[in-house]
Formats: C-alpha cells, sequence, structure tokens
C-alpha cells in the first residue's frame, strides 16, 4: 500500500482563506467526492489575513467545505480531523510523509492537503515576496503500485538560510494584525548545490531512471528547479516551470507544479516524478513518486 495523487487543484482567487477553500472544493470535485467522504485535512500555508492563528485555518476551511461539522451526528468512525501544519516549503512532502503513518488498512484512507499564502493585510501587497496563490491535493491510501516512496528531510543547521516571516513588535503599532516582515538572505548556489546532492541520492537510494524523471521542485529562486535538472545533467526541460507566477508560490509551489505538468499531459512521458523543496534553516524534502 501506498500514498498516491488522486486529484489537484489550483485557485487564485481574492484572499488566502478563500483561496485555500476554493482550490478544497474543486480538488474535492475532480476526485468526484463529497466533504464527508474526508477522513483527514492538513492546511500547511504560512501567511493568512490578520495573521490568525487560533483556531487553525484547517479547522475553518473544514466548516467552510462542510466536511462533518458536527462530530455526535457523525456515525463514521473517522470523523474529519484537520489540523495546521507550518514547515515552509517542506509543508507538502511534510504532509505526505505524515499521511505515509495515518493512512493504514482499516484506518483513515485519504487526506487534503490545502496550501495558500497571502499578506495579511488581506491584498496583493508590493513588498510581499510571495505569489497569491492557492492549492490542494487529495492523497489517498492505494494499492495500485504507483505512489510516493520514503520522504526525507535533511537539515544543515551549521549554514542556515535567512528565510523568515515575523511581527516587529518594535514597529507594527496598531497594526499588528495586517503587517508582517519578510527576511530573505539566500545562498542560491550552495542550496542548488545541496539539493542536487539530495535528488541524485534519492534517485540512486530509490533506483529511479533520471532521464525518465519530471522534476516537481519548490521556487526559492525562478530558476531553482532548472539549476537542479542541470546539476543532474538532465535538460532543462525536465523541470516543471510555472511561467506566469508573478512571485514564489511558497506553500503551493510543489502541488501548482505537479497541478501543471497533470493538466498538460508531461506525466505521460515519464515514470516517476522527483519532488524537491528547500526552505529554511538549510533543511531539503525529497520524495519520489512512481507514476
Amino acid at each position: 500500500m501506498s500514498v498516491t495523487i488522486t486529484a489537484t487543484a489550483a485557485s487564485a482567487a481574492t484572499g488566502a482563506f478563500t483561496r485555500a477553500v476554493d482550490a478544497a472544493r474543486q480538488c474535492l470535485a475532480a476526485a468526484e467526492l463529497e466533504p464527508s467522504d474526508l477522513h483527514m485535512l492538513v492546511h500547511v500555508g504560512l501567511y493568512r489575513e490578520d495573521n490568525v492563528v487560533e483556531p487553525a485555518l484547517a479547522a475553518l476551511v473544514q466548516e467552510a467545505i462542510g466536511m462533518r461539522p458536527d462530530y455526535l451526528l457523525t456515525r463514521d468512525p473517522f470523523t474529519g480531523f484537520s489540523f495546521d501544519l507550518m514547515n515552509g516549503d517542506c509543508g507538502f512532502l511534510t504532509a505526505v510523509q505524515l499521511a505515509q503513518a495515518f493512512l493504514v488498512p482499516g484506518g483513515p484512507r485519504n487526506m487534503l492537503v490545502v496550501a495558500a499564502d497571502g499578506h495579511p493585510g488581506g491584498r496583493p501587497h508590493p513588498a510581499f515576496p510571495y505569489a497569491e496563490a492557492g492549492s490542494a491535493a487529495l492523497l489517498t491510501l492505494s494499492d495500485s503500485g504507483r505512489g510516493f516512496g520514503r520522504v526525507v528531510l535533511d537539515s544543515d543547521r551549521a549554514h542556515p538560510v535567512q528565510r523568515r516571516g515575523y511581527l516587529d513588535l518594535d514597529t507594527m503599532g496598531t497594526e499588528g494584525r495586517r503587517t508582517v516582515t519578510i527576511e530573505q538572505d539566500l545562498d542560491v548556489p550552495a542550496l542548488t548545490t545541496r539539493a542536487v546532492d539530495a535528488a541524485a541520492a534519492r534517485l540512486r537510494e530509490d533506483g529511479a531512471d533520471p532521464e525518465r524523471t519530471l522534476l516537481v521542485t519548490s521556487l526559492p529562486t525562478p530558476g531553482f528547479g532548472i539549476g537542479i535538472a542541470e546539476g543532474l545533467g538532465l535538460p532543462a526541460t525536465a523541470a516543471v516551470t510555472l511561467d506566469g507566477v508573478d512571485a514564489d508560490p511558497r506553500t503551493s509551489a510543489l502541488t501548482l507544479a505537479y497541478h501543471r505538468a497533470a493538466g498538460t499531459g508531461r506525466l505521460g512521458a515519464y515514470d516517476t516524478v522527483l519532488f524537491v523543496a528547500a526552505d529554511a534553516g538549510s533543511t531539503i524534502a525529497t520524495a519520489l513518486y512512481t507514476l
């Protein structure tokens, strides 16, 4: 048994929360499922309106789509578990890792992973470096022979990547719910080199053919995926590029790239997909997906 991607969706609706809900609904419709069919929902987005921390955005999305809103009236033992998971660009693969632990025969069989980021002011801001993007992916337990292999997260704490967002208590004043400070200091060559090494290790250890593998990566810089492809000795076309996206989609990057590859028929030319994500703390997450 393995965890597979059953459906994906993308949303450009206005507002991070609205995008998350819209992407969730689109994904369920693509999978021909009702909200009551969902067993788990995980929200991996970082930046949301008004810097809301509690309740979890996952719980708000769960309520908005009508996913088992009343536990007492639900006879199914899987009453709809939802939670936020904040691990930046690596959030999607961390959710996959959790799905591999939670989704088991006789237990929960699916997990909806939702991502959406946006300026806490509720509208695009010229100083906000991330795309106003939203996505959703339905993960399902399957015995089809395809799906995710082992998810590996490797961190180099000796050389942390400064990429963080926080509330500056000294300057936010009365606008704290609508502001955020973003700091980025990326050593792109070093980060790309570590990503290439991690990708090569994943291909080698999982016995995948590099020439039959499509790269789906996060986008800390526009050419990150192409740089990994070149480092592996592959053509630039081996990496999915998100042309037309005006900034880094952050927590939606992996799902959006896979969604685009599936929608344009690119997956049919490959046997496997290699997911590679890089984020703060120099963490590189990798996982091979068999098609």
